[in-house]
């Protein structure tokens, strides 16, 4: 009977989590840096993966030198537009938000705003449109945030949070709130 009560225990207990999502997210990584065409949903967990270093989601561990060398060694990060965005704001010295700072990272204004410009010319507005919520996040941090590459308009900043947050995004659901 001991046996059969361990086994229910082990089965409800989800200690071992952390450590069986990390090599599932390791194995689908794997494949998606093996194929040089990445599906969207793929670059979806990519995004999911960053966000899950800089807050702390899904029982992950806050470590933004990981969430930098994920953003940094994807391949192709620098014709992604939201991979340019977050590596503008590692760069951002004016930018006043602990969980953009990297000690791999010299703060430089001019660097950040090329990596703005960059997103920009990347179209991240037509992925926004489209209906990426990691998209429409880094909208309303460019159109809050002084203007990261893009002219400071409030406005504008909260209607981008406020479809982010109408996706379950956790992140705008808490900065829309």
């Amino acid at each position: 009977m001991q046996e059969k009560g361990d086994a229910a225990y082990k089965k409800h207990d989800d200690s071992y989590f952390p450590e069986a999502y990390e090599k599932a997210w390791n194995n689908n990584i794997d494949s998606m840096f093996g194929n040089p065409a990445v599906p969207r949903e793929r670059v979806s967990d990519l995004y999911q993966k960053i966000d899950e270093y800089l807050f702390g989601m899904n029982r992950r561990v806050i470590d933004h030198e990981k969430a930098y060398e994920t953003i940094s060694d994807a391949p192709n990060s620098e014709s992604i537009a939201i991979l340019n965005y977050w590596k503008g704001c590692f760069a951002d010295p004016v930018l006043e938000l602990s969980f953009y700072k990297s000690s791999r990272v010299k703060e430089n204004q001019s660097r950040a705003n090329e990596f703005y410009r960059k997103a920009v010319e990347l179209d991240i507005e037509g992925i926004a449109e489209a209906g990426d919520k990691y998209a429409q996040a880094c909208l309303e941090y460019m159109h809050y945030n002084y203007g990261c590459g893009v002219n400071q308009n409030y406005s504008i900043a909260v209607e981008w949070y406020r479809k982010a947050a109408e996706q379950g995004y956790a992140d705008a659901q808490c900065n829309f709130g």
